[in-house]
């Protein structure tokens, strides 16, 4: 996943697109790396694959692509705001009315992935752009955000390394 983002960011650099042109070319991209790793492991019976989020500036606007449980946030004065979507069961089921939010937080089935690059034929990928409005971004790689909770990602919003404060928390 990564080389194939770091092609398609290569070319961009040689030869830059116009907004909606790059949109539409991470979009195919992701959906065809998914494509490739799901028909080369799945012919064996064998599960391969990885959350993915992508965010790309460019032009005063911004792109946020995410599938699995990598999480995007955004910051906008001392608002915080998640701009990607998890692809959990648990997530799912509540917006599906299987579940309700206190049953989804007590089933074992909570985490499990209902979309990730390579896992499924068909690549759940959420996906906005918006006017660049925010003064800051967060990446937080899956399920971190289960360990930290709300108060430390909010605060390493407004650290100068929030890697440092994750790998000090993390550990």
């Amino acid at each position: 996943i990564t080389t194939a983002l770091k092609e398609w960011w290569d070319s961009f650099i040689a030869e830059p697109c116009g907004f909606e042109e790059c949109y539409e070319e991470l979009r195919s991209l992701l959906c065809r790396i998914n494509s490739e790793i799901y028909g080369e492991y799945s012919q064996n019976g064998r599960i391969c694959g990885s959350t993915a989020a992508v965010l790309f500036i460019f032009g005063g606007r911004y792109i946020v692509m995410n599938s699995g449980d990598t999480r995007i946030y955004s910051r906008r004065g001392i608002n915080i705001r998640q701009e990607s979507t998890d692809h959990t069961y648990g997530r799912e089921a509540v917006i599906s009315g299987i579940m309700t939010k206190t049953e989804a937080k007590l089933s074992v089935d909570r985490d499990k992935l209902t979309s990730a690059v390579g896992c499924y034929s068909e690549l759940k990928l959420n996906a906005l752009s918006a006017p660049l409005d925010r003064t800051g971004f967060f990446i937080c790689t899956d399920g971190v955000y289960k360990y930290c909770g709300s108060f430390f990602t909010a605060v390493s919003m407004f650290m100068k390394e929030p890697c440092d404060l994750i790998a000090y928390k993390v550990k």
